[in-house]
């Protein structure tokens, strides 16, 4: 059966969003729904360290998810990002037409797909670069402790999630910035 006969069957056309009917009574209902992962993490990690030499040290902490998986709306078409749509000229199945309805099953509106993918991701949380002077020094200056540091955050994620950050519950948020402080600590 071709594209055309197996849409006209569910009042749909050929690059329209397939739905499969799971309970095969002719129709797609919530019966037809399916669990395809959870947006709960199989579990949530990280791991710091901080290593030293001399009078230098350095902080590194790492955080991550593993085993959760998301809706994306970024994959709808109401997004303007470059996806490779299905057109009569591209009858691809990566992503359906931009025609109107084509991502809605006809006999019922209100259902719509969702695009889900993995969200586990790995991030470079925090880096920060510490450079304590020496007793000597800073006792002269009247101090009993001077350090200088430099701190990197959220520097690096690592992810396969296309939407704007894996960790959000909805991608409307604002992701997650890159932020740099210089300080000085001191202690008299």
């Amino acid at each position: 059966m071709g594209e055309e006969e197996e849409a006209a069957k569910y009042g749909a056309k050929p690059g329209y969003a397939k739905y499969e009917d799971l309970n095969k009574n002719g129709e797609i209902d919530p019966d037809d729904r399916q669990i395809l992962g959870s947006s709960e993490p199989d579990f949530t990690w990280s791991l710091s360290n901080t290593l030293k030499y001399k009078d230098f040290s350095l902080f590194v902490l790492l955080y991550g998810v593993s085993g959760s998986t998301k809706a994306n709306p970024f994959k709808d078409k109401t997004y303007l990002i470059n996806h490779n749509f299905w057109t009569v000229d591209n009858p691809t199945n990566e992503y359906w037409s931009t025609e109107k309805n084509a991502n809605k099953y006809i006999a019922n509106k209100s259902i719509s797909p969702s695009s889900y993918e993995s969200a586990d991701f790995m991030r470079i949380k925090d880096v920060t670069l510490t450079y304590t002077l020496p007793t000597r020094i800073v006792t002269k200056m009247g101090l009993s402790k001077l350090a200088v540091y430099f701190t990197g955050k959220n520097l690096l994620t690592v992810t396969g999630w296309e939407g704007m950050d894996p960790e959000f519950d909805t991608q409307r948020a604002i992701p997650v910035s890159r932020e740099y402080s210089f300080g000085i600590n001191l202690a008299f």
